[in-house]
């Protein structure tokens, strides 16, 4: 299938990163306790070192705040994955386990606190998947409800053909691409807005290929996307 960044989100934010790691012949149904112990302490380990008065103070929770108000959105009626992950930790309600691939990524939203997400690509059925500025009324069924609803115009989301996967980068989700237990072929994906500094980012990609290779034992392929980037084909 393909991959592809619309022009003009490039153009719009041209220091964005787009982390993407992918790798077929995935277990996600054995259970993973050392990587749900990861987490526990991820999250363990932000609320004690945090320092500022609420999530959306942190330089990198801001940056997504102030994305959202530049295309017309308030970032807190549409907060960021990182944002909604940093309030249930720093909150202490924690996070619950929903399947091995989704506490990797959780763990290392955290530890960084930029978002990160991912798919089933069985679910696409090699069908391209773009990220772009939507023109409206693109229609999305938000995961684990009923109603399908349209998309307002300029929303940075993902889209299968003409059905969007992920609202609002990686703040909402579709059942179309859900990592559940049955999952074998997966995309992991990370967004690093320009105030991640580039060793941060690379930290990322990272975690995210070690974590597949290391808890899974598949070897994982990846690619970070900058501006301009061209279409991505992944394997």
């Amino acid at each position: 299938m393909r991959f592809e960044v619309d022009r003009a989100i490039w153009e719009r934010f041209p220091g964005l990163r787009v982390i993407l790691v992918w790798a077929d012949g995935i277990d996600n149904r054995a259970e993973r306790p050392e990587l749900r112990r990861e987490l526990d302490a991820t999250m363990s380990a932000l609320g004690s070192a945090w320092e500022y008065p609420n999530p959306q103070s942190h330089p990198h929770i801001a940056a997504w705040r102030d994305l959202m108000k530049s295309l017309g959105f308030s970032g807190k009626k549409f907060p960021s994955s990182i944002e909604a992950l940093a309030r249930r930790t720093l909150s202490g309600k924690g996070l619950a386990s929903i399947n091995p691939l989704v506490d990797l990524y959780n763990r290392i939203s955290l530890a960084h606190l930029v978002p990160a997400g991912g798919w089933d690509l069985a679910d696409f059925d090699g069908r391209e998947l773009r990220l772009v500025l939507t023109d409206g009324g693109e229609r999305f069924r938000a995961l684990g409800t009923d109603q399908t609803v349209g998309v307002e115009p300029g929303e940075a989301a993902y889209l299968v053909g003409d059905q969007v996967v992920t609202r609002h980068f990686v703040w909402r989700q579709s059942d179309l691409g859900k990592l559940t237990e049955a999952t074998e072929y997966a995309l992991l994906i990370s967004e690093c807005l320009e105030e991640v500094d580039d060793e941060t980012a690379r930290a990322v990609a990272a975690e995210l290929e070690g974590g597949l290779r290391d808890h899974f034992g598949v070897e994982p392929r990846s690619a970070v996307l900058t501006a301009g980037a061209g279409p991505l084909s992944i394997d």
